[in-house]
């Protein structure tokens, strides 16, 4: 896929481009690499702490990752 490198291309111009890091995280989390995701996942839900797309992501990180207690936490965030 060329998802990925474009993704990170996008992000070597603008490091702070939220869109970026988020759907990052959910490609890495779709390609086993939820460990990795981590990271693009905090930086979006801390630059954009209303939007629900990384929350989601990152609590699907998470129970990847078997943190199950932080994925019920940020799963029930996503749910109120």
């Amino acid at each position: 896929s060329e998802a990925e490198p474009r993704l990170r291309e996008a992000l070597a111009i603008e490091p702070g481009l939220v869109s970026a890091h988020c759907n990052l995280g959910l490609l890495l989390n779709k390609t086993g690499r939820a460990d990795e995701a981590l990271g693009h996942l905090l930086y979006a839900r801390e630059q954009a702490p209303q939007a629900p797309a990384p929350l989601l992501s990152l609590a699907a990180s998470y129970q990847l990752l078997g943190q199950l207690e932080k994925a019920v936490e940020h799963y029930g965030i996503y749910l109120s």
